[in-house]
């Protein structure tokens, strides 16, 4: 009883984010859609009014016909009215709910949030189905309330035919909406469990389709592979939803047979009813016309109200996401960064007992330029998504200025910063868009520093959107330049943001950098040891921890840190 409870409150959630779409829209549907359900039964009973008198051998009366004609152009006229304005309200609630979920995402602070595995299973299963539930959800709701209507109407009017048969059909009817909504709420369970498989199996396509695969996946011919792994991960997949599959086949069919049987005996019962002259046989063509529109809408109701039940465990999903909150921000403001302090912080993803970085203390001041090196897995990339603070360390603090970075709001810190990540996105607008993210002044000026003097800011970025691709070197000059064009900042943070440059322009990258960061705290990662030389002082990492922190030349006494510099240049 209570699992019913919470589905029409979930019901009634959904009708409410279906009326916001456009409440008039709305309302003309709501006058539609009950003229619409009625329209059968209208035309069913005027049949019956009509056959009787000319069984009766009565003079025909034009009012009924005209009755009958008058339902039968309703009943024409409506449904694509209906489709029409539903198309549209359909349209308007998939850009409200887009609008909702992007102003959602903005509430996102940290990335600890995506590395929660049940919370990115449900944002995959609102974001990957976005494109055709909310459609859904205003068909199926529209259907369902068209079948009640439809069903109550024919019941009443089977009801002046014989008492226990409308009975019948709802004793029927409810144990197999009960079972059918169970067995679709596993289904839909069984579908969210099975979201990593499917996102997997999703992959092994992009594969074999996608162009940035093209070249290895022909030399190393991994097709074959790809095809076995599929297979694989599909017969996982669909094997349980086979099982619930044939399990609503075998039970719709006893409920079918049972219905046939009571149909067939209530049929019976009033043909015999007409040959002993106490019934019409208008009544007959009524009750036959009734009984299988009836069976009809009852058997339409379970199918359409299973989707629905589908549609709302989604809508649950995406109403959860809604009222999540995500307001972890600080409350204190702040107008510039002088000092950077790490007092002995530590950090292990969630769900990770390893550490990453393991009680680093250190001090920066404004104005100093950094570089962090050390070996792969040391941890230089999550020291910087801490300073960026993406991440929260587990232990210890992260202080500006003397503040915990904690208590600081995340926009106005920011705000402050410009980083250049190694896993830099690649944003398919236009290339100014990409830099600006809409203003234009300035634009070709960050170009012109990101060594990319010649790309027009107008060229559109994406061969699926028509436009053209870039070098990974471009794509690296073009994060630069977004880093470049940010203004008022006072901490840079570069990931290997030299990783996929020329010589020539890892130099110029740093010449620049050193230009437009003057007065500014520069923090970059490298495993290119020239750059260090640029640095006032190196942070040298080792699985972890902080071996060394001082300058270049004081740090090559440290007998690992001079191997590792020496390396390069044997």
């Amino acid at each position: 009883m209570r699992k019913f409870k919470s589905y029409f409150l979930l019901l009634f959630e959904g009708l409410k984010t279906f009326s916001k779409a456009n409440r008039w829209g709305t309302f003309v549907l709501v006058i539609l859609v009950p003229i619409e359900a009625l329209v059968p039964t209208g035309i069913i009973f005027s049949i019956q009014k009509v056959t009787t008198e000319l069984a009766k051998g009565s003079v025909f009366s034009m009012s009924w016909g005209i009755f009958w004609a008058v339902l039968l152009l309703i009943s024409n006229i409506i449904p694509p009215a209906t489709t029409a304005i539903s198309g549209y309200l359909t349209d308007v609630l998939i850009a409200n709910i887009n609008q909702k979920l992007i102003d959602k995402a903005s509430e996102i602070k940290s990335l600890e949030v995506f590395e929660n595995d049940e919370f990115y299973n449900d944002v995959e299963t609102v974001r990957s189905e976005l494109s055709w539930r909310p459609v859904n959800l205003i068909v199926f709701t529209l259907s369902n309330v068209r079948y009640i209507i439809s069903l109550l109407s024919l019941l009443v009017l089977l009801f002046n035919y014989t008492w226990w048969l409308p009975l019948a059909i709802v004793i029927v009817l409810v144990p197999q909406s009960l079972i059918h909504y169970r067995i679709q709420q596993e289904a839909f369970e069984t579908l969210v469990t099975r979201r990593p498989e499917a996102r997997k199996m999703n992959y092994l396509l992009e594969i074999a389709l996608n162009r940035d695969y093209a070249k290895e996946s022909r030399l190393f011919n991994v097709f074959d592979f790809l095809k076995k792994r599929y297979w694989k991960l599909f017969y996982t997949v669909h094997k349980e939803e086979n099982w619930i599959r044939m399990r609503q086949f075998g039970i719709a069919l006893i409920f079918i047979i049972i219905s046939s049987l009571v149909s067939m005996f209530a049929f019976i019962y009033l043909v015999f009813q007409v040959r002993s002259g106490k019934l019409s046989l208008g009544i007959v063509v009524g009750f036959a016309s009734s009984l299988v529109a009836a069976i009809s809408a009852s058997n339409g109701l379970v199918e359409e109200s299973d989707l629905l039940y589908d549609t709302l465990m989604w809508l649950e999903k995406y109403l959860k996401l809604m009222r999540k909150s995500f307001t972890e921000s600080g409350y204190k403001s702040i107008t510039e960064i002088n000092q950077i302090s790490l007092d002995n912080v530590s950090f292990a993803y969630p769900k990770e007992n390893q550490k990453v970085l393991k009680s680093i203390s250190l001090g920066i001041k404004k104005g100093e330029k950094i570089a962090i090196v050390g070996q792969n897995g040391s941890g230089k990339s999550t020291l910087l998504k801490l300073l960026a603070d993406l991440f929260t360390p587990t232990s210890g603090q992260i202080l500006i200025n003397n503040e915990d970075l904690r208590e600081i709001k995340h926009e106005d810190y920011w705000a402050k910063i410009s980083p250049v990540f190694q896993d830099f996105s690649r944003f398919k607008f236009s290339v100014g868009d990409s830099i600006s993210f809409e203003e234009k002044t300035g634009v070709d000026e960050a170009l012109q520093f990101s060594g990319l003097p010649d790309l027009n800011s107008e060229l559109q970025l994406g061969k699926e959107f028509g436009g053209t691709d870039l070098s990974g070197g471009q794509w690296q000059k073009l994060a630069i330049a977004r880093a470049f064009y940010k203004n008022n900042v006072e901490l840079y943070l570069f990931d290997e943001a030299n990783s996929a440059l020329d010589v020539h322009s890892e130099k110029q990258l740093y010449q620049k950098l050193m230009e437009l960061s003057a007065g500014a705290t520069v923090i970059w990662i490298t495993h290119r040891m020239t750059s260090v030389k640029l640095s006032d002082k190196v942070i040298y990492l080792d699985k972890g921890k902080v071996l060394g922190f001082d300058s270049h030349e004081n740090l090559l006494k440290n007998e690992n840190y001079a191997s590792l510099y020496r390396e390069q240049f044997e």
